[in-house]
């Protein structure tokens, strides 16, 4: 059966009258991890990311309400950012990153996490982008030949748009394979990484996960 450890998120609830502080995955994520017959593992920690790295066969990185500091690209913080100075997104990602790529083994990221993965290769992101953040259908543009590609049989598919943020400058040692109609970097990859901005599991494209996942 296929593990899979997957970055926990952080979210603060005050829906009851009173603050309630939690960590958590994506619903969506579990439905399609039960209906594929996968594992899914939380990653709490860094110390729990090296655990999980030696049992698990690949990294998922989700999207994230929290944003990245830009302080970790250099750049100053604009309006549009939300930060919690009790979860650094980027920090927490970057263990995992690190435990999963000293051991070799896959790194497939979403949304916030694509955003993690640019900076952790030291890109930068464009801060507070029009026109992306209504989980809208769009269409993107897929480099022949890449590993979206070959999930997708085509170079041309509807996604979605659920953010405000976005890649800009692009990591060392990874490339763009996807872009929407406006130029967009819907996708990056490198070596054992598939990194799109937009959010197949909203879509519940239980194929793109297999495919990726079973390749």
């Amino acid at each position: 059966m296929i593990k899979i450890a997957i970055a926990m998120r952080y979210a603060v609830d005050h829906s009851h009258g009173y603050v309630n502080k939690r960590y958590y995955i994506p619903k969506d994520f579990k439905d399609i991890a039960d209906e594929l017959n996968y594992q899914l593992f939380p990653i709490i920690s860094a110390q729990s990311a090296e655990t999980l790295a030696d049992m698990c066969d690949f990294l998922l990185l989700p999207g994230s309400i929290i944003d990245i500091d830009p302080a970790y690209f250099h750049e100053e913080k604009s309006d549009s950012i939300l930060l919690n100075e009790e979860f650094d997104l980027y920090a927490s990602d970057k263990a995992c990153i690190e435990a999963f790529r000293k051991r070799n083994k896959k790194i497939l990221a979403i949304c916030g996490g694509h955003q993690v993965i640019n900076v952790y290769f030291g890109g930068t992101l464009r801060q507070g982008i029009e026109g992306h953040a209504n989980n809208d259908l769009h269409e993107i543009v897929i480099e022949e030949g890449s590993q979206l590609a070959k999930i997708y049989g085509c170079t041309r598919v509807m996604v979605n748009s659920h953010h405000h943020h976005a890649a800009g400058l692009v990591g060392e040692n990874l490339r763009v394979t996807a872009r929407s109609l406006d130029g967009t970097i819907e996708a990056l990859e490198g070596e054992n990484i598939l990194a799109v901005q937009y959010h197949p599991e909203m879509m519940h494209d239980t194929e793109f996960f297999r495919k990726y996942f079973e390749a």
